[in-house]
């Protein structure tokens, strides 16, 4: 008797689990944050404790079956579920208690809506302070740095509460620098889009403020999104919009890392005299990074480095070879073994290129002993 009540039990389970099978995949497939609040609010007899292991055990699934998109969002929609649930079971601070810049940034991160949480920074902003902004700031460089390598709603809130924070101080600067932070978070997650955005308004902000590192910032930061977006042309427009101003405002040492960028977007557009052009001009100007030694070596030898390339692209070999050679030597001086590897590496591909295998194996070789 006892075995098929067990028996009876596990059959319960399998339903109860086959059910919330379901459930998770409905929830997937709502269209925004608002749906899948309010399906987990509204759905009677919903156990929430389950509801959450079925969406964890989803997303193992999907990352164990190599679809790691389809994962990251099934955690976006736990992270989305557990914090809709956290924050209608927990008790949230009532105005009449937020007392201090610590009680606010707690109420703000605890409410129901990001309105919710700009309406509670308005209404106390007499609480605000550049003190307690930069406390707040590693506050949440904290939590984004706990948090998994995916998007969480908690961690967009936050962000969104710094901006704000600096916006009521009235200080463009800081509004702006937690716009370039919120689009790192974005871009770190891959939602490239939305950290184009934070940029954008980064960069609108450095304009109004005439702020030239903010704007450079901010035009770099694009810069590289359109890089990973694989467009190269807007890429080389933001590059060198960025490098102009760097010039013109006198941020010349900002100037040699944005030419090597540059020039890497130019290979790509198969512009490959122009790019070598702008190498050029950069190991010309790595004496600006002089100041900083480490700097300066790794600048130099991605140029180097690049040269190769770029020679190679134009048929010249030999000399795309010596580049190769030259960034070996350099990498080796400064202990930069990985880059050293590369190097070598090159350079045997570079006897490869011209039929010459008897030297292309002693540099493999070489490669291999320094790996």
């Amino acid at each position: 008797m006892m075995r098929s009540k067990t028996e009876a039990e596990k059959r319960a389970a399998m339903i109860d689990q086959h059910l919330y099978d379901e459930e998770a995949r409905h929830i997937l497939s709502l269209g925004s944050v608002e749906e899948i609040e309010r399906f987990v609010a509204t759905t009677v007899g919903l156990d929430h404790t389950l509801l959450s292991r079925t969406l964890e055990q989803m997303a193992q699934r999907l990352f164990g079956m190599g679809r790691a998109a389809e994962a990251r969002l099934t955690h976006f929609v736990l992270d989305i579920v557990n914090d809709f649930i956290r924050r209608r079971e927990a008790p949230v601070p009532q105005p009449k208690n937020i007392i201090t810049f610590e009680t606010l940034m707690d109420a703000a991160a605890a409410a129901p809506s990001a309105l919710r949480a700009v309406t509670l920074l308005r209404q106390h902003s007499h609480l605000l302070s550049l003190e307690g902004a930069d406390q707040f700031q590693s506050l949440v460089l904290e939590q984004l740095n706990k948090a998994r390598p995916h998007s969480s709603p908690r961690a967009v809130r936050l962000l969104l509460c710094l901006v704000m924070v600096g916006k009521l101080l009235n200080d463009p600067e800081r509004a702006a620098t937690y716009q370039i932070l919120w689009g790192g978070y974005c871009r770190n997650e891959g939602r490239y889009r939305h950290a184009l955005r934070r940029l954008a308004r980064a960069e609108e902000i450095g304009n109004a403020i005439k702020n030239p590192f903010l704007q450079i910032s901010s035009l770099a930061g694009r810069a590289s999104l359109y890089e990973l977006l694989g467009n190269n042309a807007r890429a080389a427009d933001a590059y060198l919009k960025a490098l102009n101003l760097a010039r013109e405002s006198g941020n010349e040492y900002l100037t040699p890392p944005t030419v090597i960028k540059l020039a890497g977007c130019y290979r790509g557009m198969h512009r490959y005299s122009d790019a070598l052009q702008l190498v050029d001009s950069a190991l010309s100007s790595s004496t600006l990074l002089a100041v900083a030694p480490d700097i300066h070596d790794e600048h130099v030898l991605q140029c180097r480095m690049l040269r190769g390339l770029l020679l190679e692209d134009l048929g010249r070999y030999d000399e795309g070879l010596g580049e190769y050679q030259q960034a070996a030597k350099i990498a080796e001086a400064y202990g930069n073994r990985p880059k050293q590897f590369m190097a070598l590496n090159n350079i045997a591909a570079s006897h490869m290129k011209v039929g010459d295998h008897r030297e292309a194996l002693r540099s493999y070789n070489g490669s291999g002993a320094n790996a």
